[in-house]
């Protein structure tokens, strides 16, 4: 299942790939044979922020870092993440299912940020039509980072799709 996905999008680069969706995948299954299939899977459709699935096999994907990412992530990222800062998952999210522990995963967040003194890993985003940041995985980890004193300083390494241009 995970290699019919895979093959839809040769442009994603391997490690984004299995930090997003290798996960999800094994969990959920793959409910997609070609990239012109709707996505009508309530949890996929969140997962590719209604957008469809050609799109995301077509975006080219940079990695890049920042500090000061409040700047850069759109008024729907942050309002989820203030949201999984204050009560857990971001209301409505549909996520339940998939992340029961989203406690646990806060806290060792922020425990693993103490422990490096760093960012651990990479944040997956999309880059909308203005410019903001469309946070897709690694919502835990960027609502640790913001209880950090200091925080802005810190740079968070970013996997970010673009459409092609």
């Amino acid at each position: 299942m995970t290699d019919t996905a895979r093959a839809l999008f040769p442009l994603m680069p391997v490690e984004v790939f299995d930090e997003w969706l290798g996960g999800l995948i094994a969990l959920q299954g793959w409910p997609f044979t070609h990239v012109d299939d709707p996505i009508r899977v309530d949890d996929w459709s969140r997962i590719f922020l209604e957008r469809p699935l050609a799109e995301w096999t077509s975006f080219t994907w940079t990695s890049e870092a920042y500090d000061h990412i409040d700047e850069r992530l759109s008024r729907g990222s942050r309002a989820d993440i203030v949201e999984l800062m204050m009560h857990g998952l971001p209301q409505g999210s549909g996520a339940s299912d998939i992340i029961r522990d989203s406690e646990n995963r806060y806290r060792k967040a922020i425990a693993t940020m103490i422990e490096i003194k760093g960012f651990p890993g990479f944040v997956t985003a999309y880059e909308d039509s203005s410019g903001k940041l469309c946070v897709v995985n690694r919502h835990h980890r960027l609502a640790a980072l913001s209880s950090f004193r200091g925080y802005k300083s810190i740079k968070v390494p970013f996997w970010i799709a673009r459409t092609p241009t």
